[in-house]
Protein backbone atom coordinates (compact mmCIF):
# COMPACT_ATOMS: atom_id res chain seq x y z
CA UNK A 1 0.00 0.00 0.00
CA UNK A 2 2.71 2.29 0.52
CA UNK A 3 4.43 2.25 -3.04
CA UNK A 4 1.16 2.82 -4.55
CA UNK A 5 0.57 5.67 -2.48
CA UNK A 6 3.77 7.34 -3.54
CA UNK A 7 2.98 6.75 -7.17
CA UNK A 8 -0.19 7.59 -7.12
CA UNK A 9 1.42 11.44 -5.37
CA UNK A 10 4.38 11.21 -7.28
CA UNK A 11 5.17 14.54 -10.03
CA UNK A 12 7.88 11.72 -11.78
CA UNK A 13 8.07 7.84 -11.78
CA UNK A 14 11.35 6.69 -12.60
CA UNK A 15 11.23 2.61 -13.00
CA UNK A 16 14.40 1.22 -12.79
CA UNK A 17 14.81 -2.53 -13.97
CA UNK A 18 18.25 -4.62 -14.89
CA UNK A 19 17.83 -6.71 -18.21
CA UNK A 20 16.66 -9.69 -16.12
CA UNK A 21 13.38 -8.17 -15.40
CA UNK A 22 12.21 -8.74 -18.61
CA UNK A 23 12.71 -12.07 -18.69
CA UNK A 24 10.15 -13.15 -16.11
CA UNK A 25 6.78 -12.76 -14.57
CA UNK A 26 7.02 -10.11 -11.53
CA UNK A 27 5.39 -11.83 -8.09
CA UNK A 28 4.33 -8.84 -6.98
CA UNK A 29 2.49 -5.85 -9.09
CA UNK A 30 2.14 -2.06 -7.61
CA UNK A 31 1.38 -0.20 -10.31
CA UNK A 32 1.13 -0.03 -14.12
CA UNK A 33 3.51 1.02 -17.32
CA UNK A 34 1.07 3.60 -18.09
CA UNK A 35 1.96 5.66 -14.41
CA UNK A 36 6.39 5.57 -15.51
CA UNK A 37 7.31 8.75 -16.72
CA UNK A 38 10.95 7.27 -17.69
CA UNK A 39 12.65 3.82 -18.09
CA UNK A 40 16.01 3.17 -16.45
CA UNK A 41 17.65 -0.33 -17.17
CA UNK A 42 21.10 -1.49 -18.21
CA UNK A 43 19.45 -2.89 -21.77
CA UNK A 44 16.09 -3.03 -23.82
CA UNK A 45 16.27 -5.80 -26.18
CA UNK A 46 12.85 -6.34 -26.40
CA UNK A 47 10.81 -4.60 -29.47
CA UNK A 48 7.36 -5.25 -27.34
CA UNK A 49 8.83 -3.54 -24.95
CA UNK A 50 10.26 -0.47 -26.76
CA UNK A 51 6.82 -0.26 -28.53
CA UNK A 52 5.10 0.04 -24.96
CA UNK A 53 7.12 2.78 -23.66
CA UNK A 54 6.70 4.48 -27.06
CA UNK A 55 2.86 3.87 -27.02
CA UNK A 56 2.89 5.79 -23.03
CA UNK A 57 5.45 8.24 -24.24
CA UNK A 58 7.76 6.71 -21.55
CA UNK A 59 11.47 7.54 -21.92
CA UNK A 60 13.90 4.67 -22.03
CA UNK A 61 17.54 5.21 -20.74
CA UNK A 62 20.25 2.85 -21.06
CA UNK A 63 22.75 3.13 -18.70
CA UNK A 64 25.61 0.63 -18.51
CA UNK A 65 27.96 0.48 -15.77
CA UNK A 66 30.85 3.03 -16.26
CA UNK A 67 28.69 4.91 -18.04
Amino acid sequence: MLARAIIENAQHIILAADSLKFERTAPVCIGNLSQVHALVTDSCRHPQIRALCKQHQIDVIEARRGD
